[in-house]
Formats: C-alpha cells, structure tokens, sequence
C-alpha cells in the first residue's frame, strides 16, 4: 500500500491546486490544459491502484461493507 502514495498524493495535490486556480484569475486555455492533465492523472491513479492494490480477504457473502466488521444477515 506504500507505494500508492505517490499516485494518490500527487493527484490530490493536482486536483486542489487546479480547484483553487480560478482564485489566481488563469486565462482559459490554461485551465482546459489543467482538465486535460488531471484526466489523464485520475486514469493513472485509478489503474495504479486496480494494479498495485491489495484484495480484500474479505468476501461479499460474509461481509456487507469491507470497512466494517459488520457481518451480513442473511
């Protein structure tokens, strides 16, 4: 899970930064050029984490919610 820091933290970073970018008055074209980047950061970080992540050892017949000890009633 470490090395899925990287990815997570520097989109997030990305994505605030271009969320508080109208404050600093961007002209439009650098603000579609952001859109662009931070599209192509969240497939990124979204493949990293489909490749690079751990299964849960958890199944969904035993347990409704992963983050949770709750079991399921069925």
């Amino acid at each position: 899970m470490k090395k899925l820091i990287v990815p997570i933290s520097f989109t997030t970073t990305v994505w605030l930064f271009y969320q508080f970018s109208p404050l600093l008055s961007p002209t439009m074209m650098w603000l579609m050029v952001m859109q662009l980047f931070i599209t192509v950061l969240m497939v990124w970080m979204v493949f990293r984490i489909l490749k690079d992540g751990e299964p849960s050892e958890r199944t969904f017949e035993e347990h409704f919610y992963d983050d949770s000890d709750y079991r399921r009633n069925v």
